[in-house]
């Protein structure tokens, strides 16, 4: 599980996307998720934000 929380967080997942996540959630002010190629998100539970 990748979890992080607050405020302005960036968050980069990069470069052939394969989402077997089945929840990602983003809590707060000012966040941004990259989601790009080549990535492969196995967590089940994925939180960021504050």
């Amino acid at each position: 599980m990748y979890s992080e929380q607050g405020i302005n967080n960036t968050i980069n997942i990069s470069t052939t996307s394969l989402t077997n996540a089945t929840q990602l959630t983003v809590i707060g002010n000012n966040n941004s998720v990259y989601i790009g190629n080549n990535c492969k998100i196995v967590s089940s539970n994925i939180r960021l934000g504050a």
